[in-house]
């Protein structure tokens, strides 16, 4: 299943050379978690407003470019799994999408998952089923410099807060952000934010803002739980609902820890991904071929095998005849004769080259093309 029908192309786009105080007003005017950097309409990586809070400069005297963080681009092809993948493995809520060279969109990590759920073997997973975060936790009177510390040190987007040894809340980067930043026309008027975190769109406070107690977030107005035995379907409905990445997962007996977005996706991207294809080598045995360029053959094969499953929907069947000709002292040339053959079509092509790689690649770009056609 290919993520093309969840990019949204309504992405926030920066020139490398944005001041960070402007990333801010922009992604507070146009209400974005992330934005894209640029230079000559070359994409360089992507900013989030996460990633921010733990900044300790003037973002009015500093390029983003110092706070990049660079990431693969997805094709609208990607499949789902795939993209799930990736996006766990870059700790990012978001990625570029491109349509051949050109970036078209984002997706998130919500979008992700709501997308791989119809799947049925995402569908039927329970919420217990997936990693659990145990953090380090908080109390409601501890200054949010100890809780920053914690997400800082754990890698993790929420603290738990207690009260009285009882969950009173949950505090998330989206809360300092909110209590931090004032996003008024004033703005540049305001003096203590500027004087404690060296920025000027703060709200003016009389305690220093590190040291404002977790409390006074409020996190508890709007606790979102979910019970260890609920589907995960109800989880990331939740989520979308909500707009939120992380729920208390909780029943009548205990608390038992946050579950993420993202560790929901590390579980999808776990999942095997089921082949719809069948792959035939024809002259392997006459070819005189190292244990090294074997498994290029097999590794090139399989990836290739599998970008084609993105495209065909029914299962298919992938034929490599290969030859080695033109022997010329220890050197040969090979000649590779590709077809795959489903329901209703046959593609063929045939491509030689002294580099065995290079031409399973020309072989399979051909038929690439072809199928897009």
């Amino acid at each position: 299943m290919e993520i093309s029908s969840i990019v949204k192309n309504d992405f926030l786009e920066l020139s490398d050379k944005t001041k960070l105080s402007e990333v801010i007003g922009q992604m507070r005017q146009y209400e974005k978690r992330s934005a894209l950097v640029f230079k000559n309409k070359r994409y360089l990586g992507l900013i989030e407003k996460k990633k921010i809070i733990h900044t300790n400069v003037d973002p009015s005297e500093v390029d983003i470019a110092d706070f990049l963080q660079k990431t693969p681009i997805l094709e609208e092809s990607t499949d789902v799994l795939e993209a799930a993948h990736t996006m766990f493995e870059q700790d990012v809520g978001h990625l570029p999408v491109s349509k051949g060279k050109e970036v078209i969109g984002v997706v998130s990590a919500l979008d992700l998952a709501n997308l791989a759920l119809q799947l049925p073997r995402v569908a039927s997973l329970k919420v217990n089923e997936v990693k659990i975060i145990k953090s380090n936790h908080v109390t409601k009177d501890n200054p949010l410099s100890q809780a920053m510390h914690i997400m800082r040190e754990e890698h993790v987007d929420h603290v738990p807060i207690y009260d009285q040894g009882e969950l009173y809340g949950i505090l998330s980067y989206r809360d300092i952000i909110r209590k931090a930043i004032n996003w008024s026309p004033h703005r540049d008027k305001a003096s203590h934010y500027n004087a404690q975190l060296h920025t000027k769109a703060s709200s003016v406070e009389a305690t220093p803002f590190p040291m404002i107690p977790v409390g006074d977030f409020s996190t508890n107005d709007n606790l979102i739980t979910i019970a260890p035995t609920d589907t995960l379907k109800a989880a990331v409905d939740k989520m979308v609902a909500k707009r939120v990445k992380s729920l208390l997962v909780q029943d009548s007996e205990k608390f038992y820890g946050i579950l993420s977005i993202r560790n929901i996706l590390g579980k999808i991207s776990s999942l095997e991904k089921i082949a719809n294809y069948v792959l035939n080598y024809v002259g392997l045995n006459d070819c005189n071929l190292s244990e090294h360029q074997e498994n290029v053959l097999y590794a090139i094969t399989e990836r290739e095998a599998e970008k084609l499953q993105r495209k065909i929907d029914e299962t298919f069947r992938v034929t490599i005849h290969l030859k080695q000709i033109n022997k010329d002292g220890k050197q040969s040339q090979f000649d590779v004769k590709l077809k795959i053959d489903f329901p209703g079509r046959i593609l063929s092509s045939e491509k030689s080259d002294w580099d065995l790689e290079t031409a399973l690649h020309k072989a399979f770009n051909i038929v690439e093309t072809e199928l897009i056609r």
